[in-house]
């Protein structure tokens, strides 16, 4: 564990609000808002996202993931049944994201691939893709059973030769130790009017819960949301709408999922 710069991730400002989630887990981990701009971020860090994400667990967490077809299933009679529901959820998406990018859309790199799921959609729709992937068996799993080229390693370590139509970017902010400088990258590499699909969490729906989540299966989160470890960063919709416009992008679409407390959100990049 090591305390984190005493400057916020976004805006570089200097100045903390307390919140009331601290000592989270008993980790001496503190959420922590910057004065300047509401972006959240914890005061220390317990293990960077490189560690943490090219460990056994994190490596053994993707291969339960892809053998059960969802993270939260841990009935092997309903994986089918979450591999089929993810199919679909992708192909709206990609739909979507192509009506907002427009025309040409033959190229398309994905931040944070997962299992490879969405990426292996993109290439078997025709699209040229390309992404990364800081877990070394999401590497494999992608490669393996989609066929598609993922590099290891974080957005900022790897090389993305644009231009691209479209960037996504599903779950992945987070958890990134960079997250403004992740949103400006995508800028650069996509052409003028090219699009950005980006999903996460949004602190407003998830502040007043409970920190443990239990499943419709009864399968037990414990550190929910706000885990110190993973979820590093946190954003209010505000937050999180500033973050993007900033960074060179307008947005065309923003969608509130009030059941799980996550936005998606289609924007596109300015000439």
């Amino acid at each position: 564990m090591f305390e984190r710069p005493r400057q916020c991730a976004l805006c570089g400002g200097e100045e903390f609000w307390p919140t009331r989630f601290r000592d989270l887990f008993g980790t001496g981990a503190n959420l922590q808002e910057c004065v300047a701009c509401g972006f959240r971020q914890y005061d220390r860090v317990l293990i960077t996202a490189a560690e943490f994400n090219d460990s056994d667990g994190a490596h053994q967490m993707f291969d339960d993931s892809f053998r059960c077809g969802a993270l939260n299933n841990r009935d092997p009679a309903k994986t089918e049944f979450y591999r089929a529901a993810h199919r679909s959820y992708y192909q709206g998406m990609l739909a979507r994201l192509r009506a907002v990018a427009g025309e040409p859309f033959a190229a398309l790199y994905e931040v944070g691939v997962g299992l490879g799921e969405f990426l292996g959609l993109a290439a078997a729709d025709g699209l040229r893709v390309r992404g990364c992937e800081m877990n070394r068996r999401g590497v494999e799993l992608a490669h393996e059973h989609f066929g598609v080229a993922v590099d290891f390693g974080a957005f900022q370590g790897v090389e993305a030769a644009g231009p691209f139509d479209a960037v996504v970017a599903l779950d992945v902010i987070e958890h990134t130790e960079t997250p403004r400088e992740d949103l400006e990258r995508a800028a650069r590499i996509l052409r003028p009017g090219g699009a950005l699909l980006l999903k996460t969490f949004y602190d407003e729906w998830h502040e007043g819960r409970e920190l443990a989540i239990v499943s419709a299966e009864g399968w037990q989160l414990p550190h929910g949301y706000f885990d110190p470890v993973c979820h590093i960063n946190h954003f209010t919709e505000p937050v999180l709408r500033r973050l993007i416009e900033q960074s060179g992008f307008d947005v065309a679409e923003w969608d509130r999922d009030e059941v799980n407390g996550l936005v998606t959100v289609y924007a596109r990049r300015r000439p």
